[in-house]
């Protein structure tokens, strides 16, 4: 969620540098010779825009068309109360489809609820559905239902399903030796958020905090990456903390098993694994 962009000009101005190098050292007079004559152009530092930079943390992100994770999501309200939920998720992605699947098996209360994701790249459609087994019931979530809570967490069900790259406009504020910081703003109208200001390790492409406005501007809520792990050659965030700023509340998240992969035919990851 890495492609080496602008090739063809770092590969013209390494090779200038090392000719100038070589010319100097072993023929001393070019040194000056070159002062004379006209200095070729300077080439200026190539810049990765916002959008190229959160196009390798895609990718890097869906190096592996397969998954399947075991999660521990710990809800903690204002009083520190806590309520604990565990789920598997089963992704796949399939040319530019993309489907998620969330069931719950603990506790039993919400045992068997299930939320399933489609995204499409292709016509930038994204689509939800929610299983309540007690009372079999399969409901389509509407526009405003995706950015409403997930499961009584600070997560809503749209940022549990991801977005897609070409949702939001992608802006590079600044750079620094570690890190990339972005200013995503979301291309629709009813989108919940107004923007995100999302920071980026630059060396391994992969969103290490993202800070959530409100359709207002004001600050809703800060999603931090605690641990990263390299796993099969990719970078997984394996522990999240979601803190609410406007109910003072947190939720953690916490990657149990991780399987990447595996093989899941098109039922698991669609309706009928959501009633499975």
């Amino acid at each position: 969620m890495s492609i080496c962009f602008h090739h063809i000009n770092r590969t013209f101005v390494s090779y200038t540098c090392v000719g100038v190098f070589l010319l100097v050292l072993f023929c001393p007079h070019a040194a000056s010779a070159q002062k004379k004559a006209s200095s070729p152009p300077k080439q200026k530092k190539v810049t990765e825009s916002g959008y190229e930079i959160m196009r390798k943390v895609d990718e890097q992100s869906r190096k592996f068309k397969t998954h399947q994770l075991d999660v521990h999501m710990v809800i903690q309200d204002v009083s520190q109360r806590e309520r604990e939920r565990y789920f598997t998720q089963k992704k796949k992605i399939k040319n530019s489809i993309t489907n998620s699947i969330i069931q719950f098996y603990r506790p039993s209360s919400v045992k068997g609820t299930g939320l399933l994701s489609v995204k499409d790249d292709k016509t930038s459609r994204s689509q939800q559905w929610v299983y309540l087994p007690a009372l079999k019931s399969l409901r389509q979530l509407s526009t405003s239902d995706k950015g409403k809570s997930f499961m009584g967490s600070d997560f809503s069900n749209e940022d549990i399903a991801g977005r897609r790259l070409d949702q939001d406009s992608h802006k590079l504020v600044k750079s620094d030796k570690k890190y990339h910081y972005i200013t995503s703003t979301p291309k629709g109208k009813d989108d919940p958020y107004s923007k995100m200001d999302i920071k980026v390790n630059r060396r391994i492409h992969v969103i290490t905090k993202i800070v959530f406005y409100d359709r207002k501007g004001k600050k809703l809520k800060s999603l931090v990456s605690k641990k990263i792990k390299k796993i099969k050659g990719i970078y997984m965030i394996v522990f999240s903390v979601m803190n609410n700023q406007k109910t003072k509340g947190k939720t953690t998240l916490s990657i149990n098993s991780i399987n990447l992969g595996l093989k899941l035919s098109d039922n698991e990851v669609g309706i009928r694994g959501l009633k499975d």
